[in-house]
């Protein structure tokens, strides 16, 4: 019989005072009982720190290992996800936002899946979306999205490669991934705009294919500041991050094969944005000023979030009525 794996918890912390709590004691509370508790805080300028400071110092040695990570400087999303990556020692990975909340046998859960299936590195699971308080009538199921047609028996790793390449699937925040095969592909990479796209792209392309676990295993909080890495109050970006001086960004990696109505989208969003940052991003700069309300009014993701609307109704109907 397999020995029971060790799951390093990577929760990933930003400016999450109102919230870390319920992150922690949602993964104090888990049934399974081998876990390593890494958190990573990428230089919060509230009482994030302290409060995990405080946090782990009481409730410590609930876990094999526990760690918090911290940074001189915000350094975006995929660079915290990798930190965290960097100290885990566990045999799978499960990352987690510091406002979400992990269901009670959540790993336990994931465990028994991979433990019966030994082919799985990968894998994702639904998620419960909330707005504001966790309250029952904030709740709204979220199963993953063409599960039947993307994540069936007959499907392949390359195929699902090929899929990444024009549209995102699977659900982020529910992925539990081992860590021998984030190793391998070299973990995130902060080169790129977004930590996840190209993660799984570089997992496909690896040969590993991504598998579905058809539990509700997470609640996730939508807020619009969650993810938010400027600390000017007058700031115009408050969800993205760029690196300055960094022009290749993640297009070659996520649209290498993807149209080229597509790649011209995200490049002109990105040369806006990168704009606005170039500037400042700050209101007392009219040149930001003038690249905020060209994006503002010519933003071409508008007409993606039309498309990805349109994609989560067809996924719905392909769910539905789908016979493996």
């Amino acid at each position: 019989m397999r020995p029971f794996p060790v799951v390093s918890i990577n929760v990933i912390a930003y400016n999450a005072q109102d919230y870390i709590l319920e992150t922690l004691d949602s993964i104090k509370s888990q049934t399974y009982q081998q876990i390593e508790l890494i958190i990573s805080d990428d230089a919060s300028c509230d009482d994030t720190v302290k409060i995990c400071q405080d946090w782990l110092q009481e409730n410590k040695n609930r876990f094999i290992r526990t760690k918090l990570l911290t940074s001189n400087y915000n350094s975006g999303v995929a660079a915290n996800c990798q930190r965290a990556l960097n100290e885990s020692q566990g045999d799978y990975r499960k990352g987690i936002g510091s406002d979400d909340i992990l269901f009670p046998d959540a790993i336990e859960k994931y465990v028994a899946f991979v433990m019966a299936k030994p082919e799985v590195e990968i894998v994702f699971a639904n998620e419960i979306r909330f707005w504001g308080d966790f309250n029952k009538k904030n709740f709204k199921n979220s199963p993953l999205q063409f599960r039947r047609t993307c994540f069936n028996k007959r499907i392949t790793a390359k195929r699902q490669h090929s899929i990444l390449t024009k549209m995102f699937i699977g659900c982020a925040p529910t992925a539990f991934i081992s860590i021998k095969s984030l190793r391998e592909v070299g973990g995130f990479n902060d080169a790129y705009l977004t930590e996840d796209g190209p993660l799984y792209m570089a997992l496909t392309k690896h040969g590993y294919k991504l598998y579905y676990l058809d539990e509700y295993v997470l609640y996730r909080r939508i807020r619009t500041n969650s993810l938010s890495h400027s600390k000017q109050e007058d700031a115009l970006l408050r969800n993205l991050v760029l690196r300055k001086g960094n022009k290749k960004l993640w297009i070659d990696c996520q649209l290498e094969n993807s149209s080229r109505f597509w790649i011209l989208i995200s490049k002109y969003d990105v040369f806006l944005a990168s704009h606005i940052i170039k500037y400042g991003n700050t209101r007392k700069s009219w040149k930001c000023l003038f690249f905020y309300y060209i994006y503002k009014i010519s933003d071409p993701y508008r007409l993606y979030y039309l498309v990805m609307t349109i994609r989560e109704n067809i996924a719905s109907l392909f769910d539905k009525f789908y016979r493996e």
